[in-house]
């Protein structure tokens, strides 16, 4: 099932792009594990998210305990 899905997420990207309706953002509820949500961010986003999460949680306790997600 998983094969499945990847060779059908790679074709619906494929396919936006040659249309030219492909955009980085993908809202994260829907996004497959695969799927890297935060290239659309925006440029230095990422690297900020980064920093204040570094900042607030050195220890990294949502990182070790938070189950699922998208992590850091």
């Amino acid at each position: 099932m998983k094969e499945k899905m990847a060779e059908h997420s790679s074709w619906i990207e494929t396919t936006a792009r040659k249309r030219g309706l492909l955009h980085s953002f993908i809202y994260m509820n829907y996004a497959a594990g695969s799927q890297n949500v935060y290239d659309g961010l925006g440029a230095g986003n990422r690297e900020k998210m980064v920093e204040i999460k570094e900042r607030y949680d050195p220890e990294n306790v949502f990182g070790r305990y938070w189950r699922g997600g998208f992590k850091l």
